[in-house]
């Protein structure tokens, strides 16, 4: 081995340690990424491959990336994993991050259910403008379910920003461009559809619109709209009857975004942003639940490039060595 070949083994050496190194002074994070699953986290860091240390803070350990802001300039983001599934988990993380990091926006990266729609289909990814939060319910005997709905509309500025996307596509570019091949979607067998019967007549018909042979293959879409929230797992299409009833139009549902939402009031905006895994009535694919993740997370990078929030400084990462 030469010399000259030994000394850039080192250097090498030292650029992996430094970039892995901790961050001993507190970051100036413009953008906090939670994400909830070990998949939509590693999915996210993925798309963010230029490292910029680990973050210990007081309450949380942040994974500190460089994120292409276009015109030349970059966005610090740090990225957290929840510790579990639910508005509770999702509300601390969030207050954990502020406290943290004061990032200017939060953004809640991963999967949600879709509703049967000729809009969306698996893979699509909905930019939650609205969050419903559905967590507050009541059950009497004999009796339907009823919801005291919270929530609201994201921050004006953010949902001006969103409105205006169609206007920058040229910054976002062809986002779906390192996305692999979608999986196959199956709904025929017996068995694979469920819910009640009118569901499934409507549910069939909207598979049958984007999958049938007759169906134009397209790449994935993104759409904004109003989502729904709570902290059970909705699997059963009847107990979405009451959502649909009250909020109209609801693009997407998951477990999580109704905490962020009341731990940023007052202090920062925050957007979800969900790729499309499964229908409700359908029975879940695994390979469209990483597929989803890829998807969101590849949108969330084009999405940092039309510049949502205003860039600030990057941290400084120490050098151990």
């Amino acid at each position: 081995m030469t010399d000259s070949s030994t000394a850039t083994e080192r250097r090498a050496g030292k650029g992996s340690a430094r970039a892995a190194a901790a961050v001993s002074a507190r970051p100036r994070v413009n953008i906090a990424i939670l994400t909830i699953r070990d998949d939509e986290f590693r999915a996210v860091l993925d798309v963010f491959p230029m490292k910029a240390g680990i973050f210990k803070g007081a309450h949380r350990e942040y994974t500190l990336r460089h994120a292409d802001a276009s015109d030349g300039a970059q966005y610090t983001v740090a990225v957290l994993r929840q510790l579990e599934q639910g508005h509770g988990e999702a509300q601390s993380a969030a207050n954990d991050c502020i406290r943290d990091l004061s990032p200017t926006l939060i953004l809640v990266v991963g999967i949600a259910g879709g509703l049967p729609s000729e809009d969306i289909r698996l893979g699509d990814v909905v930019i939650a403008t609205r969050i419903h939060d559905f967590t507050v319910s009541a059950k009497k005997y004999g009796e339907p379910a009823t919801y005291s709905t919270t929530g609201g509309p994201i921050e004006k500025a953010l949902a001006v920003a969103v409105a205006n996307l169609a206007g920058k596509e040229d910054v976002l570019g062809d986002w779906t461009a390192g996305l692999p091949s979608p999986p196959p979607v199956r709904w025929t067998k017996k068995g694979q559809l469920y819910g009640p019967e009118e569901w499934q007549k409507q549910l069939r018909a909207k598979l049958q619109h984007h999958y049938g042979e007759s169906a134009a293959p397209r790449a994935p879409i993104y759409k904004d709209g109003a989502i729904g929230s709570s902290d059970r797992l909705i699997k059963d299409p009847e107990e979405l009857f009451p959502w649909i009833t009250t909020a109209r139009h609801l693009l997407a549902v998951e477990m999580e975004s109704g905490g962020v939402f009341r731990a940023v009031q007052g202090s920062c905006p925050m957007l979800a942003i969900r790729g499309i895994s499964d229908i409700v009535g359908l029975q879940r694919a695994d390979a469209w639940t990483k597929y989803a993740c890829a998807s969101a997370a590849a949108f969330t990078r084009a999405f940092l490039r039309t510049q949502p929030v205003p860039i600030a400084a990057s941290p400084v990462v120490a050098d151990p060595l």
